[in-house]
Parts: C-alpha cells; structure tokens; sequence
C-alpha cells in the first residue's frame, strides 16, 4: 500500500506540475524509488522483519511501519540530504526533479505519520528525531539500538 500512494500521489503531482514526458517519468520513479533506503532495515536483528510482500499489504505494512520505532536511518528521507539535493538541483534541473519528489514523498510520509502517530497515537510521537543525520551522529549509529 506505501508504494501505491506513493506511486499514485508521484502521478498526481507530476501531472499538477505540467511536466513534460521525461520530467514526469522521472519525477515518478523518484517518488517511488526514495524509499529503497528502507532496505537498512530488512533483514535486521529484531522483532518483527519487513518482507518485501509487506510493502504491498496495507495492514501489515502500517504495523510494521507505524507500530514501532523506526528501526535504522532512511538517510534519503533525511532533511540534511533533501537540502543537498535542492543544492545540487540549483545547478541541473534533474536532481531539481528529484528533490522536489522527494519533497512530496516526505509530506506524504509525514502526513501519515502525524496521522497514525499523534492522532492515532500508535507508535510513539517522537518520530520526527528520525528524519534528522544529526540524531544519528549524535548516538554514533545509523540504527536505532533502543527500537530492537
């Protein structure tokens, strides 16, 4: 179900941006292919393991996803990086693609996290720590120990 929406939003906001053909596909993929980051947390030592199947199950994917902490660093859904991306984009218009994309697949992420998190109050609220490389570096980690 995470990649439909994502898929589904990537369409949607490329057509709204009235991008042409190669801008669209790319500003498609990119919104679905930010999340290979997650891998870092396939095939960890923990308690429950991510399958690639749950990705397209949405009840399994939202108790994975939304009913513990958030297992090790997605570091392309790091403000750090995004800013890096627009940094770059400001010199080719491609990564700008990319970087918007990612834009709209981080809203779309936190939108469900605020949901699910502070209003369902599943999982704990302090999920936003996790969007940060410097929470990382701070616990000299790209896991989060206290999550396994």
């Amino acid at each position: 179900m995470h990649i439909i929406t994502h898929l589904l939003v990537g369409i949607v906001f490329a057509l709204i941006l009235g991008l042409n053909l190669p801008f669209v596909v790319i500003f498609i993929l990119a919104s679905v292919l930010i999340d290979l980051d997650h891998i870092t947390d396939m095939g960890l030592p923990k308690k429950r393991k991510l399958k690639s199947a749950d990705l397209w199950n949405p009840k399994r994917y939202r108790e994975y996803n939304y009913q513990s902490g958030q297992k090790s660093m997605h570091l392309f859904h790091t403000f750090e990086f995004l800013t890096l991306i627009f940094i770059l984009g400001l010199y080719f218009q491609t990564i700008f693609v990319i970087a918007v994309s990612f834009s709209v697949h981080i809203l779309t992420d936190a939108i469900g996290n605020i949901w699910n998190r502070n209003i369902n109050k599943v999982g704990g609220e302090d999920w936003i720590k996790y969007w940060f490389i410097i929470y990382y570096l701070n616990k000299r980690t790209i896991y989060n120990k206290e999550n396994f």
